[in-house]
């Protein structure tokens, strides 16, 4: 039985109740939401920020470790040990390595950050994130982090 996937940030609780991998496989056979990726280098720096609108469910890879998050705009819902979390900009957080689940309530402009000095960005994702079964087996223009389905399809 499918359920209808509503537009509202309680609705990562249900969603977060499923397998992972059974989700991004539903996100990427879904049309993918437009969004913006930007990679910023400085001094044993990597920002990765990505400016995502109002209205989309964002799934990232897991991370294998720590990292800081600014979000310099935007209100987003996320799914983080079990609850939901709504965190509206500006705001600076440590996030945990593992996965995430967002739901981006106001357009969203969020920067990971990454303490490296490597720049090429095919080998920083090897180094920061793991990448899934589903993920691998579908073409991805970009090959980028995020996972992103528009709001309101069948789940």
């Amino acid at each position: 039985m499918q359920e209808e996937l509503q537009p509202a940030p309680h609705q990562l609780a249900a969603l977060g109740g499923r397998s992972m991998e059974d989700l991004e496989q539903w996100m990427l056979e879904q049309p993918q939401a437009p969004y913006q990726l930007n990679h910023h280098f400085g001094p044993g720096v990597y920002i990765r920020e990505a400016v995502i609108p109002a209205g989309t469910i964002a799934l990232g890879h897991p991370h294998r470790g720590q990292h800081m998050v600014v979000i310099l705009e935007g209100v987003m819902a996320t799914l983080m040990d079990g609850e939901v979390k709504v965190i509206s900009g500006p705001a600076t957080f440590l996030s945990d390595a593992g996965r995430k689940l967002v739901y981006v309530i106001e357009d969203l402009t969020i920067q990971n950050i990454y303490a490296t000095e490597e720049t090429d960005i095919e080998k920083l994702e090897d180094m920061l994130v793991d990448k899934s079964r589903p993920w691998d087996s579908v073409e991805i223009e970009d090959g980028t982090q995020l996972l992103l389905s528009a709001v309101g399809e069948a789940v």
